[in-house]
């Protein structure tokens, strides 16, 4: 709970490298390192002191999931997002006329002072005014435990499919997985903890990382760089331009999974980069209603279709199980199939279905159309199933969604067709939710925690409780904290990146609502035909995979691509890794290959303790120096 109330102060207002920040949560692993260490002692002191495998497990699972609630989990975008209009309102934008009294008062904050105090701090000596944030936090708060609790039951549903019969490599959980292990008889610390490799690879990002991070508080001490800006403004090339950094946590991660999500990871990523040279080279417009971190609407639209081809396929590939499942939850039906499971099926669906529909009654209630939003929530299910599944199978801990389910929705079937107003409900409630930004959302912390309580005999009931108990208080902490901090620094001032966080993100919703209403979006074809173009291209890929195992490409790689945060952080470091990989394997062999991979659980862990450490030295000395992506 620690982290979670720190973590708006050094996340938000100190812009430093997030203590969780994505699926392998930086700070979670620092203390499971931490306490790792000092258990060893005391079990070498006193031996029924020391805590099990299966304890540090849950103790690891319980920070995983709940740690990133108070940033782009949900209160980064949900908090900011209720006294934006009435702080940004103004006779220059026409909020007022435009929305008048068709947004329901409960949504929002509209106590001036706790507005102009929230963005631009409190006076000295002045209270906090909780009592305004009561009623929009718990209407807002509705829609979080329908979400919530959905995904719980998701997750349920998934497991043995995931673990025991697709046999995913979840590729976040070996490391952790190699510290909590019992040391053999005879030794303090267990073999991982004992090889050389293992802290070569740990002190090599140390020792990057602290040496720039004295040369920026030292500026006459020369960088050492892991990043270039490749660029032109010449046309067409200037669709190219992108940052190349190398991370060693993510090459760490590309040498545990597969030659195939590698090469398809960058490979993919060079693909859509022709396509854009293509598309400036023609000229051709790219209109419409998209907010995502795609480099186009045509990328966007391509990857939605895509994402709903894989959905589709786990639909396929499951149904067995799926079948079971749901006839478990009948009255009638034994129960030997779930008793090993984290909650008997019979809960985990009805858990399932009372969420989504929350979900949808919420967004009905508030404006919604029906259909736009039974759309929303179903799309949010492939996406939230989907991309947990490429962070169990593919390590993509920092990959987002590059497309919102409204705008894709809103782009081929036209925003007069869809209302305006049911546009904007649905859009504002993705934004606050940010569903084009899972990050830190909780779903594959939890999956891997499954996976993780397999091989530690942690009992998967005990787990889930304890997970959801830690979410739970998880929610007031970080809610409580975000908001107090905010107050007593001003969102808008005293933050490193005001306009992206403070002003840009908060406004979205209010800024596409009047585009909308002046400039409708029309039904576009040329959106359909991409959004049909990407369903059939994976669907095809799933099908030549089955048939044709020799053509080494994985539809990961093309729904991650030509994404902000894949072209950062994602494709360079698996090209990297696939090199290195394809190399060992080619020269070594399988059992060079296995010797070296305690080296790169190093760098995994190397890279994720000085993120950690940088993060903290920057809050005590106010030297921001970032190892990874904020």
């Amino acid at each position: 709970m620690v982290l979670l109330g720190i973590t708006p102060i050094v996340n938000g207002i100190r812009y430093l490298t997030p203590l969780c920040g994505s699926h392998f949560p930086t700070a979670a692993f620092a203390v499971l390192l931490v306490i790792t260490l000092i258990n060893t002692a005391l079990r070498k002191f006193r031996g029924r002191w020391g805590l099990s495998p299966a304890q540090l497990a849950a103790i690891w699972a319980m920070i995983a999931v709940s740690s990133g609630i108070a940033h782009s989990g949900l209160m980064h975008m949900l908090v900011p997002q209720l006294p934006a209009y009435q702080y940004y309102s103004s006779a220059e934008n026409n909020w007022d006329e435009l929305f008048g009294n068709r947004i329901p008062p409960e949504l929002l904050i509209h106590d001036p002072y706790a507005t102009r105090a929230f963005y631009e701090g409190l006076a000295p000596g002045l209270p906090i005014p909780w009592g305004v944030w009561l009623r929009p936090m718990a209407v807002w708060g509705l829609y979080v435990v329908g979400m919530y609790i959905m995904m719980i039951g998701l997750s349920v549903i998934l497991r043995r499919q995931w673990v025991d019969y697709e046999r995913l490599v979840f590729p976040v959980v070996q490391l952790p997985l190699e510290i909590v292990r019992a040391p053999e008889r005879g030794y303090a610390f267990n073999s991982m903890l004992r090889n050389r490799l293992f802290w070569l690879g740990l002190f090599m990002p140390l020792l990057f990382h602290g040496w720039n991070f004295l040369a920026t508080a030292f500026p006459t001490l020369p960088r050492v760089k892991n990043y270039a800006w490749v660029a032109t403004s010449e046309r067409p090339w200037s669709a190219l331009n992108t940052w190349v950094v190398v991370y060693f946590l993510m090459v760490g991660l590309g040498y545990l999974i597969s030659s195939e999500i590698c090469f398809s990871v960058w490979f993919f990523h060079l693909l859509y980069d022709a396509q854009a040279v293509i598309m400036s080279m023609l000229g051709l417009p790219d209109p419409g209603l998209f907010i995502g971190h795609s480099a186009g609407g045509w990328a966007q639209m391509q990857q939605a279709g895509g994402t709903v081809a894989l959905a589709a396929s786990f639909l396929w590939l499951g149904r067995r199980h799926f079948a079971q499942v749901f006839r478990q939850a009948l009255p009638t039906a034994p129960a030997a199939y779930d008793r090993a499971e984290p909650l008997n099926y019979r809960t985990a669906v009805w858990l399932f279905l009372v969420g989504c529909a929350v979900m949808i009654g919420w967004l009905v209630y508030y404006g919604g159309s029906l259909p736009l939003a039974i759309f929303n929530v179903v799309l949010a299910l492939g996406v939230f199933a989907t991309f947990a599944w490429m962070v169990c199978q593919a390590g993509a801990i920092f990959f987002m969604p590059t497309f919102a389910s409204t705008s894709v929705i809103t782009n081929m079937a036209g925003s007069r067709l869809l209302g305006e107003w049911p546009v904007f409900i649905n859009l504002w409630n993705e934004q606050v939710f940010r569903m084009m930004m899972l990050r830190e959302f909780f779903m594959p912390s939890l999956m891997n925690s499954y996976k993780l309580a397999d091989e530690v005999n942690l009992d998967r009931h005990s787990l889930l409780k304890g997970c959801t108990v830690a979410i739970a208080i998880g929610l007031l902490v970080a809610a409580a904290s975000k908001i107090g901090t905010t107050y007593t620094f001003g969102g808008a001032l005293s933050f490193f990146a005001p306009g992206y966080y403070w002003k840009l993100l908060p406004i979205t919703p209010f800024r596409v609502m009047s585009s909308l209403v002046s400039t409708p979006v029309p039904s576009s074809s040329w959106y359909i035909g991409n959004f049909a173009g990407g369903f059939l291209f994976v669907a095809a890929m799933i099908w030549m995979r089955t048939y044709l195992n020799w053509l080494g490409l994985h539809p990961i790689g093309f729904i991650m691509a030509k994404n902000n945060q894949s072209e950062l952080i994602m494709w360079p470091s698996f090209l990297v890794a696939w090199l290195i990989k394809n190399s060992v394997m080619r020269w070594g062999g399988y059992k060079t290959y296995s010797h070296l991979r305690p080296l790169f659980l190093g760098l995994i862990a190397g890279d994720t303790l000085a993120a950690t450490g940088t993060a903290i030295l920057g809050w005590l000395t106010n030297i921001r120096h970032n190892v990874l992506p904020g």
